[in-house]
């Protein structure tokens, strides 16, 4: 179990809001040492000095892990902060904590990854030694891009990364199992966090935290969500559906050679087209076939007692 937390700075950047930073991550850190007492870091970014990365072993609530906090530039348009309970990879290796990078993306990521050995064997990991499957995540986003790669891990995970290549734009990714919540400032600010609670104890007065749906990637710049993304789709809502009183319409019982809606919904591709070499055609129209001959045997059987 981890935490994650973030701002990206409206307009007006840190002036705009009560507390800069440096006080605003003495605030947030504390709130979420609970699930992360292991390692703790941020990542930053400014006009000046670009993207910088920190990282700490131990706890973050702590007056030492407070002066340590004074590092974080002033002037950041954003900043990300991760608090660590190690699953994967000894915390005392900094290599291990996060901010991990891996390629052009470096990000923070809370949960757990199932397929994290499939992935890193096809792309390698970034640096010898590491050890997490939080890895995973990034080397796939590098791979195959923000949704591609996003769709190709498993498991549970709230994610936020950025690309080197454009600094001023985080994105924000949830798939399942855990929780991520946004909230906005008078002044145009956007605050995220994996705990509601944290949230409200900011010392900022924001808008009701707001939870992130599953299986969405946010891209944010300057306080503002940018785009919206949903990254994977359940194809079986993506195809129209029968109801009971109107099964031959939808998988034709009249015998002739139109398969039906659903069939016919994935043969012409209405479906990601990265399941479709899962389905197998034919054996969704006997299904559909045995369906309705069921579906007439048991009518007609009801006619016969009435």
């Amino acid at each position: 179990m981890c935490r994650v937390w973030g701002v990206s700075y409206g307009p007006k950047g840190p002036e705009g809001e009560p507390t800069g930073p440096v006080e605003l991550a003495q605030s947030m850190f504390p709130n979420l040492v609970h699930l992360g007492p292991d390692a703790w870091g941020w990542m930053s970014f400014s006009a000046e000095q670009g993207i910088e990365v920190n990282k700490h072993v131990g706890r973050c609530d702590t007056p030492k892990a407070a002066r340590a906090m004074k590092g974080i530039d002033p002037d950041a348009l954003w900043v990300v902060g991760h608090t660590r309970k190690a699953t994967h990879g000894d915390p005392a290796n900094l290599l291990n904590d996060h901010p991990i990078r891996h390629g052009n993306i470096v990000g923070v990521h809370n949960g757990v990854i199932r397929n994290y050995r499939e992935i890193l064997k096809i792309t390698g990991r970034d640096k010898e030694g590491t050890e997490v499957d939080s890895e995973a995540i990034f080397a796939a986003v590098h791979r195959w891009g923000n949704v591609e790669g996003l769709r190709r891990v498993q498991g549970d995970m709230v994610a936020c990364y950025v690309d080197l290549r454009k600094p001023r734009t985080l994105q924000l990714a949830r798939s399942s199992g855990r929780t991520v919540f946004v909230s906005r400032t008078p002044n145009g600010s956007l605050l995220f966090a994996s705990e509601e609670q944290a949230l409200e104890r900011s010392g900022w007065e924001i808008t009701e935290p707001s939870p992130v749906s599953k299986d969405r990637l946010l891209y944010i710049r300057r306080g503002e969500i940018t785009k919206r993304r949903t990254y994977r789709f359940d194809w079986r809502k993506s195809v129209a559906r029968p109801t009971p009183t109107r099964a031959s319409s939808l998988f034709n019982e009249g015998g002739s050679e139109d398969p039906g809606p659903a069939v016919r919904a994935l043969r012409e591709g209405r479906v990601p087209g990265h399941i479709k070499p899962e389905v197998d055609l034919d054996e969704v129209q006997r299904m559909a076939e045995r369906a309705l001959a069921s579906r007439k045997f048991l009518a007609a059987k009801h006619a016969h007692h009435n």
